[in-house]
């Protein structure tokens, strides 16, 4: 199933099999998959037979999302996860430089910079695409029993250091401060910064 992400170009206008084409929009959302094992879950201008598609990290196909990091991410259930997603635009758009780096409990486990996120300046990363789900969109997708996801401390940041907070619903003020990573860009709307709570019960 789906869990949130980055979305740039029109909301929701890449997913569902709605593939990008470099000028209309991106997504870069996490994903679990059976077992608790997680993902990046990318909608990006590559094809099957391109040398991004040919990492061994990434799983390719022409019709839905580009699997990054397919079994290397896991949410154990019962606990909270913390997820830090950082990314940064390939620049010149059409380059294959863009940065994605995702740490787990403040560990890194995915570190790519051959991203290419987009193939024209019109499209950046504009905002979050906050939604989760079963599926595909088929029955075998649904669980077969009362499932439920909750989620804390959700920021967004460009360009500044991101802070996530524990305790008091997240508060800076009564909060102890658990984490703190600076990210260095030439451009300040290049970079977002995603830090997601996540416990599967």
């Amino acid at each position: 199933g789906k869990l949130p992400g980055i979305y740039g170009g029109s909301p929701h206008s890449c997913s569902g099999g709605n593939q990008s084409t470099g000028d209309n929009c991106l997504t870069m959302r996490l994903m679990w998959r059976q077992g608790g094992g997680g993902e990046v879950y990318a909608y990006i201008p590559v094809s099957d037979n391109s040398d991004f598609c040919k990492n061994p990290n990434v799983q390719c196909n022409d019709q839905f999302g580009k699997s990054i990091g397919r079994g290397v991410l896991y949410f154990p259930p019962g606990t909270w996860t913390r997820i830090d997603m950082v990314m940064q635009l390939n620049e010149p758009a059409g380059y294959n430089n863009g940065i994605l780096n995702v740490y787990i409990n403040g560990l890194k486990y995915i570190s790519m910079n051959t991203i290419p996120y987009r193939s024209t300046g019109m499209v950046g990363f504009q905002g979050l695409m906050f939604s989760t789900f079963f599926g595909g969109n088929t029955p075998n997708y649904a669980t077969p029993v009362d499932t439920s996801v909750f989620f804390r401390n959700v920021q967004l940041s460009v360009g500044e250091p991101a802070r996530l907070y524990e305790g008091n619903g997240g508060s800076a003020a009564g909060g102890k401060i658990v984490g703190s990573r600076a990210v260095g860009t030439t451009a300040v709307v290049s970079v977002f910064v995603a830090l997601l709570g996540v416990f599967f019960s």
